[in-house]
């Protein structure tokens, strides 16, 4: 009983210190996180993953995060450009305060890629974080 009493309470702790990582578990494999600027920008500028920026062409060229590509939310052929992208490797996502980011999430999810990291608070949230 004594087990079983100290194993839930590690589940609910896991459960709470987790509460910004969202698991897709719909998809089985592929996993799906929302993570603060901080962690999102240790995670993502490396080799494998790809950083993609769902804003307006207008937007990005008024400013990125560094190697990001855009992919316009906003544009009709938004999900066939998605396509284009690698799979197999991270898809990093953010927009400009996480509103499209979100939907985006969902559409790569449901296209197959086997790990989406989004930036929990878009641009805006990494700009904020850069002028500390």
């Amino acid at each position: 009983m004594l087990k079983i009493t100290l194993y839930l309470s590690l589940v609910c702790i896991f459960a709470i210190s987790c509460q910004s990582k969202k698991n897709n578990t719909q998809a089985g494999q592929n996993a799906s996180f929302l993570l603060p600027v901080q962690e999102f920008t240790q995670k993502c500028p490396t080799q494998s993953a790809q950083l993609v920026d769902v804003r307006s062409p207008e937007e990005f060229a008024a400013g990125t995060l560094e190697g990001a590509v855009n992919v316009d939310y906003n544009n009709p052929n938004f999900e066939s450009e998605l396509q284009k992208l690698d799979k197999s490797k991270p898809l990093c996502i953010f927009c400009q305060v996480g509103g499209r980011s979100a939907k985006a999430h969902k559409i790569a999810l449901n296209a197959g890629f086997k790990q989406v990291i989004e930036m929990e608070g878009g641009y805006k949230a990494w700009q904020k974080e850069q002028n500390k």
